[in-house]
């Protein structure tokens, strides 16, 4: 799938629920365990219409697509996905505030941004792969490559991969994007193998 429709949009809805989440926090300092629920709560729906809306687009219009739940599976994979993001975010956020930083910079716009490039990154990939496992049920076989965005952002782990099959980005990245925070890299699929 090339570039997942409404990416921006997408990154804006995750940003959005990252920032409602810890904003009461930012004001009253963070009780840990109350933050970890708060964006849990929270950024399930995002990650859920990611990877619904990646697993759709892979789906082609062949039928097969009906004998998989992907509604339960998007709700299957947004629920674990929220709860590990929700305690990886609290755990670096009262790091943070433990070394010093403020809660105003612990939980910043900028880094509620970041947070949403890579979860949109990986939610995309996830429901891909989710769906191309499904396909492959049916004996569709279907082979990634891994692109980048192809602009001045591109980095220098991201940049050599671009066109890469996953027999070299494999190593790297066993299922592809991202691989490191704020990665835009996807990956286009080809098939029948």
């Amino acid at each position: 799938m090339p570039e997942l429709e409404k990416r921006r949009d997408h990154e804006t809805a995750l940003a959005n629920a990252v920032i409602r989440a810890w904003t009461p926090f930012v004001v009253s300092g963070p009780e840990y365990t109350q933050l970890a629920a708060a964006l849990a709560a929270e950024i399930k729906p995002p990650l859920y219409d990611v990877f619904l809306s990646a697993s759709l687009g892979m789906a082609p219009g062949s039928g097969w697509q009906g004998a998989i739940p992907l509604d339960a599976e998007a709700d299957a994979w947004s629920e674990e996905r929220a709860m590990q993001l929700a305690d990886g975010i609290t755990a670096t956020t009262q790091s943070r505030i433990d070394n010093g930083w403020s809660p105003e910079q612990a939980m910043s716009d900028a880094r509620a941004e970041v947070i949403a490039a890579t979860e949109v990154t990986a939610a995309t990939t996830a429901g891909e792969w989710r769906t191309v496992l499904a396909a492959a049920a049916f004996g569709i076989l279907l082979s990634p490559r891994w692109y980048t965005a192809e602009d001045e952002r591109v980095c220098d782990i991201c940049g050599p991969l671009n066109g890469a099959p996953i027999e070299v980005f494999g190593g790297w990245a066993a299922n592809g994007p991202p691989a490191h925070p704020n990665c835009r890299c996807f990956l286009e699929w080809t098939g029948p193998r």
